[in-house]
Protein backbone atom coordinates (compact mmCIF):
# COMPACT_ATOMS: atom_id res chain seq x y z
CA UNK A 1 0.00 0.00 0.00
CA UNK A 2 1.37 3.45 -0.82
CA UNK A 3 2.26 6.02 1.73
CA UNK A 4 0.43 8.80 1.52
CA UNK A 5 1.98 12.08 1.40
CA UNK A 6 -0.37 14.44 3.70
CA UNK A 7 0.22 18.41 4.40
CA UNK A 8 -1.42 20.22 7.28
CA UNK A 9 -2.26 23.36 7.19
CA UNK A 10 -0.69 23.90 10.66
CA UNK A 11 -0.63 27.67 10.70
CA UNK A 12 -2.37 27.98 14.62
CA UNK A 13 -0.31 25.55 15.84
CA UNK A 14 2.75 28.55 16.14
CA UNK A 15 0.29 29.35 19.49
CA UNK A 16 0.21 27.02 22.42
CA UNK A 17 -1.90 28.90 23.85
CA UNK A 18 -4.56 28.14 21.66
CA UNK A 19 -7.10 25.04 22.39
CA UNK A 20 -10.01 23.26 20.69
CA UNK A 21 -8.90 23.09 16.81
CA UNK A 22 -5.01 22.74 17.88
CA UNK A 23 -5.81 19.81 19.77
CA UNK A 24 -7.84 18.07 17.27
CA UNK A 25 -4.58 18.97 14.69
CA UNK A 26 -2.19 18.11 17.20
CA UNK A 27 -4.21 14.41 18.38
CA UNK A 28 -4.87 13.58 14.38
CA UNK A 29 -0.97 14.58 13.32
CA UNK A 30 0.39 12.40 15.60
CA UNK A 31 -2.21 9.67 15.31
CA UNK A 32 -1.62 9.97 11.76
CA UNK A 33 1.85 9.62 11.70
CA UNK A 34 1.55 6.50 14.39
CA UNK A 35 0.32 4.32 11.65
CA UNK A 36 3.09 4.40 9.16
CA UNK A 37 0.67 4.83 6.19
CA UNK A 38 1.49 8.36 5.75
CA UNK A 39 4.31 11.27 6.32
CA UNK A 40 2.58 14.82 7.06
CA UNK A 41 4.00 17.72 6.11
CA UNK A 42 2.79 20.60 9.04
CA UNK A 43 2.92 23.90 6.28
CA UNK A 44 3.15 27.23 8.40
CA UNK A 45 4.54 30.30 8.81
CA UNK A 46 6.63 29.85 11.97
CA UNK A 47 7.62 26.77 13.53
CA UNK A 48 4.97 25.12 15.88
CA UNK A 49 5.20 25.98 19.34
CA UNK A 50 7.92 23.78 21.70
CA UNK A 51 4.66 23.06 23.01
CA UNK A 52 3.26 20.97 20.34
CA UNK A 53 7.03 20.28 19.27
CA UNK A 54 7.69 18.18 22.48
CA UNK A 55 4.77 16.13 21.42
CA UNK A 56 5.41 15.69 17.79
CA UNK A 57 9.11 14.93 18.65
CA UNK A 58 8.55 11.31 19.98
CA UNK A 59 10.55 9.07 17.89
CA UNK A 60 6.88 7.18 16.38
CA UNK A 61 5.93 10.06 15.28
CA UNK A 62 9.20 11.95 14.19
CA UNK A 63 10.06 9.90 11.71
CA UNK A 64 7.00 10.31 9.66
CA UNK A 65 7.25 13.78 9.96
CA UNK A 66 8.33 17.34 8.56
CA UNK A 67 7.78 20.86 8.94
CA UNK A 68 7.90 23.37 6.09
CA UNK A 69 7.80 27.31 7.05
CA UNK A 70 7.69 30.05 5.26
CA UNK A 71 8.57 33.01 7.52
CA UNK A 72 6.29 36.14 8.13
CA UNK A 73 4.00 36.31 5.22
CA UNK A 74 0.85 38.03 4.79
CA UNK A 75 -1.69 36.12 4.94
CA UNK A 76 -3.49 35.91 1.25
CA UNK A 77 -0.28 35.49 -0.24
CA UNK A 78 0.49 32.72 2.27
CA UNK A 79 -2.46 30.64 1.77
CA UNK A 80 -3.09 31.66 -2.24
CA UNK A 81 0.20 30.99 -3.45
CA UNK A 82 3.00 29.94 -1.12
CA UNK A 83 0.44 27.14 0.45
CA UNK A 84 -0.12 25.55 -3.33
CA UNK A 85 3.20 26.01 -4.60
CA UNK A 86 4.91 23.80 -1.45
CA UNK A 87 2.01 21.53 -2.47
CA UNK A 88 3.52 20.77 -5.42
CA UNK A 89 7.18 21.08 -4.86
CA UNK A 90 6.48 17.92 -2.09
CA UNK A 91 4.16 16.55 -4.78
CA UNK A 92 1.71 16.09 -2.07
CA UNK A 93 -1.42 13.30 -2.53
CA UNK A 94 -3.66 15.42 0.32
CA UNK A 95 -3.86 19.14 1.64
CA UNK A 96 -5.96 18.75 4.65
CA UNK A 97 -6.94 22.30 7.02
CA UNK A 98 -8.07 21.31 10.44
CA UNK A 99 -10.19 24.29 10.70
CA UNK A 100 -12.55 26.08 9.53
CA UNK A 101 -10.37 28.20 6.79
CA UNK A 102 -6.70 27.22 4.63
CA UNK A 103 -7.57 25.86 1.83
CA UNK A 104 -6.23 27.76 -1.49
CA UNK A 105 -8.74 28.46 -4.27
CA UNK A 106 -6.15 26.39 -6.58
CA UNK A 107 -4.55 23.63 -5.08
CA UNK A 108 -2.45 20.80 -7.32
CA UNK A 109 -4.02 17.68 -4.99
CA UNK A 110 -6.72 16.70 -3.33
CA UNK A 111 -7.92 18.95 -0.60
CA UNK A 112 -9.85 17.77 2.67
CA UNK A 113 -11.40 20.08 5.15
CA UNK A 114 -12.49 19.31 8.84
CA UNK A 115 -15.08 21.79 9.71
CA UNK A 116 -16.23 20.96 13.21
CA UNK A 117 -19.70 22.21 13.46
CA UNK A 118 -21.54 25.51 12.30
CA UNK A 119 -21.49 27.39 15.46
CA UNK A 120 -19.87 30.24 13.96
CA UNK A 121 -22.51 31.22 11.88
CA UNK A 122 -25.29 30.56 14.14
CA UNK A 123 -24.32 32.63 16.97
CA UNK A 124 -25.54 36.30 17.08
CA UNK A 125 -23.39 38.64 16.61
CA UNK A 126 -23.90 42.55 16.67
CA UNK A 127 -23.94 44.65 13.85
CA UNK A 128 -20.19 46.10 14.37
CA UNK A 129 -18.88 42.52 14.46
CA UNK A 130 -20.60 41.06 11.68
CA UNK A 131 -19.39 43.52 9.41
CA UNK A 132 -16.21 44.59 10.52
CA UNK A 133 -13.28 43.75 7.99
CA UNK A 134 -12.16 40.49 10.16
CA UNK A 135 -15.32 39.40 10.31
CA UNK A 136 -16.19 39.31 6.58
CA UNK A 137 -12.90 38.09 5.44
CA UNK A 138 -13.43 34.93 8.06
CA UNK A 139 -16.74 34.58 5.95
CA UNK A 140 -14.87 34.66 3.07
CA UNK A 141 -11.97 31.72 3.69
CA UNK A 142 -14.89 29.63 5.43
CA UNK A 143 -17.18 30.15 2.10
CA UNK A 144 -13.95 29.32 -0.11
CA UNK A 145 -13.02 26.45 2.17
CA UNK A 146 -16.28 24.38 2.05
CA UNK A 147 -16.33 25.49 -1.65
CA UNK A 148 -13.17 24.47 -2.61
CA UNK A 149 -12.16 21.05 -0.78
CA UNK A 150 -12.84 17.73 -2.25
CA UNK A 151 -14.48 16.41 1.26
CA UNK A 152 -15.24 17.81 3.97
CA UNK A 153 -14.89 16.01 7.79
CA UNK A 154 -17.33 16.74 10.49
CA UNK A 155 -17.63 14.98 13.70
CA UNK A 156 -20.93 14.57 14.30
CA UNK A 157 -24.27 13.57 12.74
CA UNK A 158 -25.75 16.86 14.32
CA UNK A 159 -23.20 18.68 12.48
CA UNK A 160 -23.16 17.32 9.23
CA UNK A 161 -26.93 17.94 9.65
CA UNK A 162 -26.54 21.55 10.40
CA UNK A 163 -23.43 22.10 7.51
CA UNK A 164 -25.78 21.17 4.81
CA UNK A 165 -28.84 22.96 6.49
CA UNK A 166 -27.06 26.30 6.88
CA UNK A 167 -23.77 26.16 5.58
CA UNK A 168 -25.20 24.62 1.96
CA UNK A 169 -23.01 21.80 2.15
CA UNK A 170 -23.90 18.70 0.11
CA UNK A 171 -24.37 15.52 2.03
CA UNK A 172 -22.61 13.85 -0.13
CA UNK A 173 -19.29 15.67 0.68
CA UNK A 174 -19.32 15.16 3.92
CA UNK A 175 -17.67 12.15 6.12
CA UNK A 176 -18.13 12.06 9.63
CA UNK A 177 -14.99 10.86 11.96
CA UNK A 178 -15.58 11.26 15.98
CA UNK A 179 -12.81 13.29 17.65
CA UNK A 180 -10.96 11.56 20.73
CA UNK A 181 -9.69 12.39 23.98
CA UNK A 182 -6.19 13.28 24.73
CA UNK A 183 -3.85 10.02 25.43
CA UNK A 184 -3.54 11.98 29.18
CA UNK A 185 -6.91 11.64 30.20
CA UNK A 186 -6.82 7.62 31.69
CA UNK A 187 -8.36 7.05 34.99
CA UNK A 188 -6.55 8.13 37.87
CA UNK A 189 -4.97 7.05 40.84
CA UNK A 190 -5.96 8.01 44.49
CA UNK A 191 -2.41 10.10 45.13
CA UNK A 192 -2.56 11.46 41.16
CA UNK A 193 -5.99 12.98 42.19
CA UNK A 194 -5.33 13.76 45.81
CA UNK A 195 -2.45 15.88 44.40
CA UNK A 196 -3.98 17.70 42.23
CA UNK A 197 -7.13 18.24 44.54
CA UNK A 198 -4.70 19.83 47.15
CA UNK A 199 -3.81 22.43 44.45
CA UNK A 200 -7.00 23.89 44.02
CA UNK A 201 -8.38 23.28 47.58
CA UNK A 202 -10.77 20.70 46.98
CA UNK A 203 -12.11 17.48 48.18
CA UNK A 204 -12.73 14.16 46.37
CA UNK A 205 -16.17 13.75 45.44
CA UNK A 206 -17.50 17.19 47.00
CA UNK A 207 -18.22 18.90 43.76
CA UNK A 208 -19.66 18.58 39.76
CA UNK A 209 -17.10 19.73 37.77
CA UNK A 210 -17.40 22.22 34.25
CA UNK A 211 -14.39 22.95 32.31
CA UNK A 212 -14.89 24.78 28.69
CA UNK A 213 -15.81 28.24 27.82
CA UNK A 214 -18.49 30.27 29.21
CA UNK A 215 -20.46 31.81 26.60
CA UNK A 216 -23.96 32.36 26.60
CA UNK A 217 -24.69 29.07 24.72
CA UNK A 218 -22.79 26.95 27.50
CA UNK A 219 -25.69 27.71 29.48
CA UNK A 220 -23.74 27.66 32.92
CA UNK A 221 -26.38 30.07 34.36
CA UNK A 222 -28.60 26.93 34.37
CA UNK A 223 -25.57 25.22 36.70
CA UNK A 224 -25.30 27.83 38.94
CA UNK A 225 -29.28 27.97 39.37
CA UNK A 226 -29.41 24.09 39.65
CA UNK A 227 -27.05 24.00 42.54
CA UNK A 228 -29.18 27.35 44.54
CA UNK A 229 -32.04 24.84 44.37
CA UNK A 230 -30.37 22.40 46.42
CA UNK A 231 -30.76 21.93 49.93
CA UNK A 232 -28.01 24.23 51.95
CA UNK A 233 -27.24 21.91 54.22
CA UNK A 234 -25.82 20.14 50.56
CA UNK A 235 -22.10 20.07 50.83
CA UNK A 236 -21.94 19.70 47.24
CA UNK A 237 -20.54 22.81 45.30
CA UNK A 238 -19.77 23.58 41.52
CA UNK A 239 -16.36 24.11 40.40
CA UNK A 240 -15.95 25.74 36.67
CA UNK A 241 -12.58 25.56 35.36
CA UNK A 242 -11.99 27.59 31.92
CA UNK A 243 -13.26 30.46 30.03
CA UNK A 244 -12.51 34.57 29.85
CA UNK A 245 -12.53 36.38 32.66
CA UNK A 246 -15.40 38.56 31.80
CA UNK A 247 -17.88 35.57 31.10
CA UNK A 248 -16.55 34.72 35.05
CA UNK A 249 -17.15 37.63 36.17
CA UNK A 250 -21.02 37.80 34.53
CA UNK A 251 -21.15 34.29 36.49
CA UNK A 252 -19.91 35.50 39.70
CA UNK A 253 -22.32 38.20 39.67
CA UNK A 254 -25.40 35.36 39.50
CA UNK A 255 -23.79 33.98 42.39
CA UNK A 256 -23.40 36.65 44.57
CA UNK A 257 -27.37 37.58 43.70
CA UNK A 258 -28.38 34.27 44.94
CA UNK A 259 -26.12 34.31 47.80
CA UNK A 260 -24.07 31.31 46.05
CA UNK A 261 -20.98 32.66 45.83
CA UNK A 262 -19.37 30.15 48.78
CA UNK A 263 -20.84 27.11 46.67
CA UNK A 264 -19.47 27.68 43.20
CA UNK A 265 -15.77 28.17 42.49
CA UNK A 266 -13.93 29.40 39.45
CA UNK A 267 -10.49 27.64 38.65
CA UNK A 268 -9.65 30.03 35.67
CA UNK A 269 -7.76 28.38 33.06
CA UNK A 270 -5.83 25.51 34.49
CA UNK A 271 -3.14 23.45 33.37
CA UNK A 272 -4.43 20.74 30.82
CA UNK A 273 -1.81 17.76 32.91
CA UNK A 274 -4.53 18.91 35.86
CA UNK A 275 -7.56 17.71 34.00
CA UNK A 276 -7.84 14.15 34.37
CA UNK A 277 -7.32 14.61 37.99
CA UNK A 278 -10.00 17.44 38.42
CA UNK A 279 -12.59 15.31 36.07
CA UNK A 280 -11.88 12.00 38.33
CA UNK A 281 -12.13 14.03 41.72
CA UNK A 282 -15.66 15.01 41.10
CA UNK A 283 -18.83 13.61 42.11
CA UNK A 284 -19.58 14.07 37.75
CA UNK A 285 -19.45 16.15 34.87
CA UNK A 286 -22.08 18.44 34.46
CA UNK A 287 -22.48 19.79 30.89
CA UNK A 288 -25.76 22.16 30.55
CA UNK A 289 -24.76 23.63 26.98
CA UNK A 290 -27.19 24.55 24.49
CA UNK A 291 -25.26 24.29 21.32
CA UNK A 292 -22.27 21.77 20.50
CA UNK A 293 -20.87 20.56 17.57
CA UNK A 294 -19.53 17.37 19.49
CA UNK A 295 -18.38 17.96 22.92
CA UNK A 296 -15.11 17.18 23.71
CA UNK A 297 -15.49 16.91 27.45
CA UNK A 298 -17.79 14.14 27.85
CA UNK A 299 -14.91 12.46 26.14
CA UNK A 300 -12.55 13.86 28.21
CA UNK A 301 -14.57 12.29 31.39
CA UNK A 302 -15.51 9.15 29.89
CA UNK A 303 -11.73 8.20 29.20
CA UNK A 304 -11.49 8.75 32.85
CA UNK A 305 -14.52 7.07 34.11
CA UNK A 306 -16.29 10.47 35.06
CA UNK A 307 -20.28 9.70 35.42
CA UNK A 308 -21.74 12.38 33.07
CA UNK A 309 -24.64 14.69 33.56
CA UNK A 310 -25.27 15.84 30.32
CA UNK A 311 -27.84 18.36 28.65
CA UNK A 312 -29.96 16.91 25.85
CA UNK A 313 -29.43 19.34 23.25
CA UNK A 314 -27.17 19.43 20.43
CA UNK A 315 -24.82 16.60 19.54
CA UNK A 316 -24.58 15.65 23.31
CA UNK A 317 -26.75 12.77 23.62
CA UNK A 318 -24.69 11.15 20.14
CA UNK A 319 -22.15 11.45 21.64
CA UNK A 320 -22.80 10.27 25.23
CA UNK A 321 -25.53 7.90 24.33
CA UNK A 322 -26.55 5.71 27.54
CA UNK A 323 -23.59 6.79 29.69
CA UNK A 324 -25.21 9.85 30.41
CA UNK A 325 -27.91 11.12 32.93
CA UNK A 326 -29.67 13.88 30.68
CA UNK A 327 -31.20 17.24 31.53
CA UNK A 328 -33.23 19.88 29.73
CA UNK A 329 -31.37 22.34 28.87
CA UNK A 330 -34.08 24.90 30.19
CA UNK A 331 -35.04 23.15 33.51
CA UNK A 332 -32.37 23.91 36.61
CA UNK A 333 -35.06 21.61 38.69
CA UNK A 334 -34.53 18.76 36.62
CA UNK A 335 -30.69 19.30 36.48
CA UNK A 336 -30.68 19.96 40.63
CA UNK A 337 -32.20 16.74 41.09
CA UNK A 338 -29.82 14.32 39.37
CA UNK A 339 -27.17 16.41 41.29
CA UNK A 340 -28.92 15.29 44.68
CA UNK A 341 -28.62 11.82 43.21
CA UNK A 342 -25.66 12.26 42.22
CA UNK A 343 -24.65 13.22 45.90
CA UNK A 344 -26.95 10.42 47.41
CA UNK A 345 -27.42 7.51 45.70
CA UNK A 346 -23.51 5.50 45.60
CA UNK A 347 -24.95 2.61 43.25
CA UNK A 348 -26.37 5.18 40.81
CA UNK A 349 -23.20 7.47 40.66
CA UNK A 350 -21.17 3.83 40.55
CA UNK A 351 -23.10 2.82 37.53
CA UNK A 352 -22.80 6.04 35.50
CA UNK A 353 -18.71 6.03 35.68
CA UNK A 354 -19.09 2.41 35.06
CA UNK A 355 -21.60 3.27 31.82
CA UNK A 356 -18.87 6.41 31.17
CA UNK A 357 -15.67 4.12 31.49
CA UNK A 358 -17.55 1.59 28.47
CA UNK A 359 -18.39 4.28 26.13
CA UNK A 360 -15.31 5.67 25.92
CA UNK A 361 -13.64 2.89 24.63
CA UNK A 362 -15.29 3.37 21.37
CA UNK A 363 -13.22 6.78 20.63
CA UNK A 364 -9.66 6.91 20.27
CA UNK A 365 -7.08 8.81 18.23
CA UNK A 366 -6.03 5.69 16.68
CA UNK A 367 -9.60 5.01 15.31
CA UNK A 368 -9.72 8.41 14.03
CA UNK A 369 -6.45 8.27 12.29
CA UNK A 370 -7.59 5.30 10.32
CA UNK A 371 -10.34 6.65 9.33
CA UNK A 372 -9.20 9.92 7.96
CA UNK A 373 -6.96 7.51 6.11
CA UNK A 374 -10.21 5.53 4.38
CA UNK A 375 -11.08 9.06 3.52
CA UNK A 376 -8.13 10.11 1.78
CA UNK A 377 -7.70 6.78 -0.16
CA UNK A 378 -11.62 6.92 -1.03
CA UNK A 379 -10.74 10.32 -2.57
CA UNK A 380 -7.35 9.25 -4.18
CA UNK A 381 -9.17 6.61 -6.39
CA UNK A 382 -12.30 8.26 -7.36
CA UNK A 383 -10.91 11.70 -7.97
CA UNK A 384 -7.08 11.95 -9.27
CA UNK A 385 -3.71 11.70 -8.17
CA UNK A 386 -1.14 13.87 -8.23
CA UNK A 387 0.38 13.26 -11.40
CA UNK A 388 -2.67 13.82 -13.13
CA UNK A 389 -2.69 17.45 -11.65
CA UNK A 390 -6.31 17.92 -12.81
CA UNK A 391 -5.97 21.78 -10.41
CA UNK A 392 -3.45 24.02 -11.33
CA UNK A 393 -2.19 26.68 -9.24
CA UNK A 394 0.46 29.57 -9.94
Amino acid sequence: MKKLKVGINARLLENGAMRGWNRYTVNLVSALARTNQATVYLISENPVSPEYRSIFDAPEIAKNLNQITSGPMFYPKWQEQWLPRMARIEKLDILHTPYHFGLPMFAPCVTVATLHDAIDMLEERSWADTFNPRSILSRFYLWETRIRSDCIITVSEFSAKELTEYLGVKKSKIRIISEAADPQFKPQTKAEIQTVLDRYKLKPKSYVFYVGGLEKRKNLTLLIEAIGLISSESSTRVVIAGGSASDAEQLKEQARVLNLSDRVQFLGKVCDSDLPALYAGAMGLVYPSKHEGFGLQLVEAMAVGCPILSSSSASLPEVAGESAAYFSPENARELANLIHRLEHDDDWSISLAQRSKARGLQFCWEKTANETLSVYRDLLATTYSYSDCAKTSD
